[in-house]
């Protein structure tokens, strides 16, 4: 088996640790100079409350009806890469921060009532929101994440509506304003043309082969599985670090690796369990406090949620050099817009050359204390024990759909 690069991964714990223990006031520089080895050969995204290029202002608009929620906190941003700290020294650097809307699924569902003038009770939020992505945003957008949700919809027999989908977002994509899209839709009367049907037979038939979509499921039903996992724990009673030390036995066991940001959220849960004036607005149902025949499907809609994270993380490592994209989360869901409000990123990491991505709450200290307490010497010998960490990661599809079953039949035996 071939043997990872340790170097890379020590110098990514300590840019994380650099920025988790400086103080929000401080400045990017400042930060870096803590451990200015660590952060060479490293780029960093980094989201400040004083100083930098304040992208986020785009996404704070005064109209309620605009449903784009920005995912870091602070109000500017600030960058670093070895070139653009050489550009720096030159006097300025060349920096570019795309913005693209993320489009959530329950937004792709709710286009084919808006675009068919049916009883749409979100119309008039649904066309504030496409204006401003036609006009403010110049249809820069997004809607790989909706996609993904909507593969496994396309097994089901006689099942249109993945498909129905697809057809409004070609049509978008066709057209220079919302008017010109809702009459174009509505030229096509039901029938439509045969070159975007095949467009759209070809656009699935792709996706859904995909060797990255299939890795993106594997990975969101491992946050499904420790999600499942960590309410079974909560129900049971057990304390914010007994949970935490359990999934990560849990990990090393099954998969060999230590999912942080999973884990992250299963702080989150455990939290609102102990206090529930922590409990989260998004955590707060109640198939969430205690077992209920539904739990387990509310646990699987709550795991597409948090994998945004996930995915956003992954769409950002497109950019390359001096070039930063910034993702806005586009939903309807109001409890899932709040998610955002509650855990904002402070920075994202990236080394392309190792493929090494990794984010940083803004709460992460909070975390990470409350993880290292968890832990016991054993536990932290086994994480830190080289042979693991030189391993390539691997999670088999078959144990991780066994581990479901099993975690969701003993929810089933609870109820």
């Amino acid at each position: 088996m071939k043997k990872i690069n340790l170097e890379p991964q020590d110098k990514l714990r300590r840019i994380k640790t650099a920025i988790v223990m400086s103080d929000s006031r401080m400045s990017l520089y400042d930060i870096i100079k803590q451990d200015e080895s660590a952060f060479s050969g490293f780029r960093i995204l980094y989201a400040s409350d004083f100083s930098g290029t304040p992208v986020q202002q785009t996404f704070r608009v005064n109209n309620t009806n605009i449903a784009v929620k920005n995912i870091f906190c602070g109000s500017s941003f600030l960058a670093y890469s070895d070139e653009i700290n050489k550009q720096m020294l030159k006097g300025k650097a060349d920096l570019q921060f795309p913005l693209r809307m993320i489009l959530d699924t329950n937004v792709l569902s709710d286009l084919k009532s808006f675009f068919t003038d049916e009883d749409c009770k979100k119309k008039e939020k649904i066309r504030d929101t496409l204006e401003f992505m036609f006009i403010n945003m110049r249809k820069s957008y997004d809607f790989s994440f909706a996609a993904l949700e909507n593969v496994r919809e396309l097994s089901k027999p006689g099942n249109p509506w993945p498909y129905e989908k697809i057809i409004i977002i070609k049509t978008i994509e066709a057209c220079n304003t919302l008017d010109e899209a809702i009459e174009k839709y509505a030229s096509y009367n039901g029938c439509y043309p045969e070159k975007l049907v095949k467009e759209v037979d070809n656009f699935w038939e792709l996706y859904s082969t995909s060797k990255e979509i299939i890795q993106a499921f594997t990975r969101r039903d491992l946050v499904y599985c420790l999600l499942l996992k960590t309410f079974i724990n909560c129900w049971h009673g057990k304390s914010i670090h007994q949970n935490i030390s359990d999934l990560v036995d849990f990990c090393l066991d099954n998969f060999s690796l230590i999912p942080m940001k999973e884990i992250y959220f299963s702080w989150k849960i455990s939290k609102g369990f102990i206090n529930p004036l922590d409990r989260l607005s998004i955590f707060d149902e109640p198939e969430f406090k205690s077992p209920k025949k539904n739990s387990a499907s509310r646990v699987s809609a709550l795991a597409w949620d948090l994998f945004m994270f996930r995915w956003c993380e992954t769409l950002m490592t497109e950019t390359k050099g001096s070039t930063f994209f910034i993702p806005a989360i586009t939903t309807f869901d109001n409890t899932f817009s709040q998610a955002f409000d509650l855990c904002p990123l402070r920075a994202i990491i990236f080394n392309e050359k190792y493929g090494l991505v990794d984010t940083v709450f803004d709460d992460e200290h909070e975390f990470q204390i409350y993880f290292n307490d968890s832990l016991s010497e054993h536990q932290f010998a086994r994480i830190q024990d080289p042979s693991r960490r030189s391993s390539k990661p691997y999670v088999s599809k078959m144990l991780l759909s066994k581990l479901i079953y099993e975690l969701e039949g003993s929810i089933k035996n609870m109820c």
